[in-house]
């Protein structure tokens, strides 16, 4: 699953690891970082994401919640355009 949202944009996959786990990956660090604790962000050695952090299904379900919760946006091409903006000046 793809996730663009204000916080980053973000891809979901099952965690081979853990039956019930998955894996929040990222192409930015910064953008976990804006969800999650520093401590829990994992560089990934492969794939297209090398940034991750591994939760729960239930955890995954809250941090939805909190994604849908912080829509305050009329158009969101504009304000992910603008964020983008910002982004890369800093």
């Amino acid at each position: 699953m793809i996730i663009h949202s204000l916080f980053g944009n973000f891809c979901v996959v099952a965690n081979s690891r853990k039956p019930d786990g998955l894996l929040l990956q990222s192409r930015s660090r910064i953008a976990l970082n804006r969800i999650f604790d520093d401590k829990r962000v994992r560089d990934n050695e492969s794939g297209d994401y090398p940034f991750f952090v591994e939760l729960g299904r239930q955890e995954f379900a809250h941090v939805l919640i909190t994604l849908t919760k912080d829509i305050s946006y009329e158009n969101f091409d504009k304000d992910i355009s603008e964020l983008e903006v910002i982004s890369s000046r800093v």
